[in-house]
C-alpha cells in the first residue's frame, strides 16, 4: 500500500545522502546537506523522524545537528531522548545555557 511506497522512497533517499556523506569532496558533502535540508523542510513527521534516526544511526551527528527547525529538537527532547545528542544540538544552536543545564542533568 501507501506506507510501504512512502518508506520505499524514504530508503532510496537516506541510501543516497549516505552515500554523499560517505563520499570524499566538498561538492558532495554540500549536496548532501542540501537533500538534507530539503527533507528537513518536510512537513511529513515520518519523514523528519526517519531522516534524524537514519542520520544518527549512520553517525553523522554533525550533519544532524545542522538541520534547521523545531521538529528536530522536539523529536530529540521527546522521542529520542538522548542527553548526549541534545546538548551537542544546543551547543551548536548557540544555545549554550540549555547545553549546560542538560549537561549537569547528567
Amino acid at each position: 500500500g501507501i506506507e510501504n511506497a512512502l518508506r520505499a522512497c524514504h530508503c532510496i533517499i537516506f541510501h543516497y545522502i549516505s552515500k554523499l556523506v560517505g563520499e570524499a569532496g566538498e561538492a558532495n558533502q554540500c549536496l548532501a546537506g542540501e537533500l538534507v535540508a530539503t527533507c528537513a523542510a518536510s512537513s511529513d513527521i515520518k519523514l523528519l523522524h526517519s531522516l534524524y534516526e537514519q542520520i544518527l544511526m549512520t553517525n553523522n551527528v554533525e550533519l544532524a545537528l545542522r538541520v534547521d527547525g523545531s521538529s528536530l529538537e522536539n523529536w530529540l527532547l521527546h522521542e529520542k531522548k538522548d542527553a548526549n545528542i541534545l546538548w551537542k544540538y544546543y551547543s551548536f544552536c548557540g544555545r549554550n545555557i540549555l547545553a549546560g543545564d542538560i549537561i549537569w542533568k547528567k
